[in-house]
């Protein structure tokens, strides 16, 4: 559900910035800005899924499902945010680790003041962010946000060899050569 969520806010949003862009000649929003967007998405979308679920067993209980409704969607909004927040994080962290020169460009285009730019590599890992303060991890998460598009271009190029070598060894089975991967070897 959750990812599902995800995908939709990253749709969405991506609409939404190439209507910015279109009407006011805006050019790439912030990470700040995608993060928030995304965020109060996915919080509003939790919101009325728990207010009405709240609501219809609170009108099955009690004959009235208002304060289920307020209750429920006020829950919702909180689980939703803070599940957001959590998960974000941790897929900033993970992009951190397999990608630290992209996330340090995105660090330091979306905060030139803090000095990211000029980071040491032993400072571009996960443990440093996640010991870090709470600005340091919302920082990273707008990074990542900034450099989605770039992420998932690499995750589709990566993609795309995989799948070709796959391509390359059944096409070679069925023609009966045998074809050894180097990692094969190993």
């Amino acid at each position: 559900m959750v990812d599902y969520e995800l995908s939709t806010a990253n749709s969405v949003s991506s609409h939404v910035s190439q209507l910015l862009r279109s009407i006011g000649n805006w050019g790439r929003p912030s990470g700040q800005g995608l993060y928030m967007f995304r965020s109060m998405f996915v919080a509003s979308s939790t919101a009325a899924l728990v207010g009405l679920s709240v609501a219809a067993a609170a009108g099955i209980v009690t004959g009235s499902g208002s304060l289920g409704f307020l209750l429920g969607s006020c829950a919702g909004f909180v689980g939703g945010s803070v599940h957001y927040y959590r998960t974000s994080l941790a897929q900033a962290l993970a992009s951190l680790d397999e990608h630290p020169r992209l996330m340090q460009l995105h660090l330091a285009y979306n905060f030139p003041w803090y000095g990211y730019q000029h980071m040491r590599p032993h400072q571009l890992r996960s443990d440093y962010f996640r010991r870090g303060s709470y600005a340091r991890q919302g920082n990273l998460m707008a990074a990542w946000q900034s450099a989605s598009a770039s992420l998932d271009e690499i995750h589709d190029r990566q993609t795309g060899l995989v799948l070709d070598a796959i391509i390359k060894r059944d096409a070679a089975r069925g023609a009966g050569i045998v074809v050894v991967d180097d990692k094969d070897k190993e």
